[in-house]
């Protein structure tokens, strides 16, 4: 019984989350790579910017989830449905997910298959017209 208790009473963080797998997702033949898990930081912004009002509350939300310096080069890359599946996608991914509004064929590829966030910790917005 002590064993028990010295076991519950003791976590390796370091062990639990080194298998974790960097996020990556690809963007007109480009991949990109984030952390395997959100750091803090970014999720404190996001939180503030969910508060927030303004025209640039989109691009405050997006360089929360990946940086400026991603951000920045791929913002003009991204049309709203693309834009919508990399949220959806990371939000499932870093926080179990909660969706954007938006309609059904965002869940979509170009092939017509449904994207399974939930099936891989990287992902493919690489399409046209979309």
């Amino acid at each position: 019984m002590a064993d028990d208790a010295k076991t519950t009473r003791f976590m390796d963080f370091d062990k639990a989350f080194e298998e974790l797998e960097p996020v990556k997702f690809q963007l007109d033949g480009k991949t990109y790579e984030l952390p395997p898990e959100m750091p803090i930081t970014r999720l404190f912004a996001i939180t503030q910017v969910a508060q927030e009002a303004g025209d640039d509350q989109w691009t405050k939300l997006m360089i929360a989830y990946v940086g400026e310096d991603i951000w920045n080069e791929i913002s003009d890359k991204l049309g709203t449905k693309r834009l919508l599946m990399l949220v959806n996608w990371l939000n499932e991914i870093y926080m179990g997910g909660f969706a954007v509004n938006a309609d059904a064929e965002e869940n979509s590829s170009t092939d017509g298959s449904v994207v399974d966030p939930t099936a891989s910790t990287s992902m493919s917005l690489d399409s046209t017209g979309v």
